[in-house]
């Protein structure tokens, strides 16, 4: 299940890495029992509330600042699995083995709500008790000969400090799956009381595996399955079920991206950059028009270039994120593209983006055929003309460059009077890179939501290509 953060605010670097959903939460001032309140709250909105941190917790306060009084939340004791055993794995268990009861009269009863650990009595029958007790505990160390082996050990300790020392130094606690093993562990442990490896525990309406609680207060008196209340600040205490109170509700909504920001802009391009959202996709709308964009590959950045935009113009880009069919509330970012200035600077060749994978040395071989060559880069601007040619393409792309063994790097194109001074030794690396990884990395990535920077990468590897014909007037952007 996806982590969920209540506030909609991370301070953090540009990589940060957030997640999808977050909780709105919502107080309803009709009193019923838990059951109902849950139909309710997933009839109305997602489900009752799940807190799973202090966040949480000062988010729900908010939700009851007008309220002073119990409410329920969707915590409460385990009614599916109830009674479960220590040592979890389901192999272990034959047909019907794993609900093997022995309790004594009236018992299980959860005094007070907070009866979660299965007590063995010396005469072999069991109750529910406090997990905080201190007592002796059975082990289970595996079977000899066919035969259950346990442990008894004499030194007490409460329920989760003997399941620790089980399975440190045996197996688990013990678990009884029949008559024949209960009759084992009463003759072993002699008429005492002891700890078996049963338990129960408190679960989340919506199945959130949170492990956060505090401290429980109990009814005194109260009896048979709790269900958990809030109070501000913070207090949880249980309640029987049945019992009507207000109740505390949420609703999932996507959470907002972080640093949504302009990486670069020229006359008719802005590119854009935000921190991913781990199973979010997003929607831009910006000038009357929405792009749907899914989330690359990897932890690192989004970045998406809008083209064709006109020169000198102010636009106000909305940024949603979407999880399933809901979206975001949207955060929003003003940009003015470049102005468009007569000023003539050298030319640079024209790119085409080719979207069809092959290996570096096929790429070639097609750029050469249709076009002039694969693309040769000379500086910045050259930079920005390939990204503009790989705007509808998130991803990395071979380019010209190549390492001949014999001169190291050098492009494709190799007419060298095709370059002026300094141009042909133009590089945008990663930082790190070339690293030439197993000493096979010997053709060049272009990668077109990083910047534009690039990558040594094996030659047979088949990605997509840029190409370039000729050359055209280039402008100052």
């Amino acid at each position: 299940m996806d982590h969920r953060v209540i506030i909609l605010i991370f301070a953090g670097a540009l990589l940060s890495v957030s997640f999808a959903q977050t909780r709105q939460f919502y107080f309803v001032n009709t009193p019923l029992n838990w059951t109902n309140a849950q139909s309710v709250c997933r009839q109305r909105y997602t489900d009752l509330a799940t807190i799973e941190n202090t966040t949480d917790v000062d988010a729900a306060n908010v939700a009851l600042s007008s309220y002073t009084g119990k409410a329920w939340i969707g915590l409460r004791d385990d009614m599916v699995n109830s009674w479960r055993w220590s040592l979890s794995d389901s192999s272990f268990y034959g047909v019907g083995e794993s609900t093997f009861r022995k309790w004594s009269s009236g018992e299980p009863n959860n005094y007070n709500g907070q009866q979660l650990c299965g007590r063995f009595y010396g005469n072999g029958l069991w109750d529910d008790q406090f997990c905080s007790e201190a007592l002796p505990f059975v082990c289970y160390n595996g079977t000899i000969a066919g035969t259950p082996s346990y442990i008894l050990i004499n030194a007490p300790l409460n329920w989760t400090e003997a399941q620790k020392h089980c399975r440190q130094n045996y197996l688990d606690l013990a678990s009884i799956q029949n008559d024949a093993e209960n009759n084992i562990i009463k003759a072993l442990v002699g008429g005492r009381t002891v700890w078996i490896g049963l338990y129960r525990q408190k679960v989340w309406s919506d199945g959130s595996q949170s492990v956060f609680q505090y401290n429980i207060v109990s009814q005194q008196g109260s009896f048979g399955d709790q269900c958990v209340t809030v109070e501000k600040p913070g207090q949880w205490s249980n309640n029987e079920c049945n019992s009507q109170f207000p109740f505390l509700c949420y609703k999932a909504v996507p959470l907002n991206v972080n640093n949504f920001t302009l990486l670069r802009r020229t006359e008719t391009i802005v590119t854009l950059q935000w921190s991913k959202i781990i199973n979010a996709s997003y929607v831009l709308q910006f000038n009357g028009t929405e792009r749907m964009i899914a989330a690359p590959d990897g932890d690192g950045p989004v970045t998406f270039t809008v083209s064709s935009l006109s020169a000198g113009t102010t636009y106000t880009f909305n940024l949603y994120s979407v999880y399933g069919n809901t979206r975001s509330t949207g955060v929003q970012l003003t940009v003015t593209t470049g102005a468009l200035l007569s000023v003539s600077f050298p030319h640079t060749r024209q790119f085409y983006f080719v979207n069809t994978p092959l290996n570096w040395t096929n790429a070639q071989s097609v750029c050469r055929q249709n076009y002039t060559d694969l693309a040769t880069i000379e500086n910045t601007a050259d930079v920005d003309a390939a990204i503009v040619a790989l705007s509808s393409y998130t991803g990395k792309a071979w380019i010209g460059l190549h390492d001949d063994l014999a001169n190291s790097w050098r492009w494709s194109l190799s007419d060298s009077s095709f370059y002026g001074v300094g141009e042909s030794t133009f590089r945008n690396w990663y930082p790190g890179e070339p690293n030439n990884l197993n000493g096979q990395q010997f053709c060049v990535r272009f990668d077109s939501s990083v910047n534009g920077l690039w990558d040594d990468d094996d030659c047979f590897w088949e990605l997509r290509f840029v190409c370039y014909r000729g050359e055209l007037p280039f402008r100052f952007y």
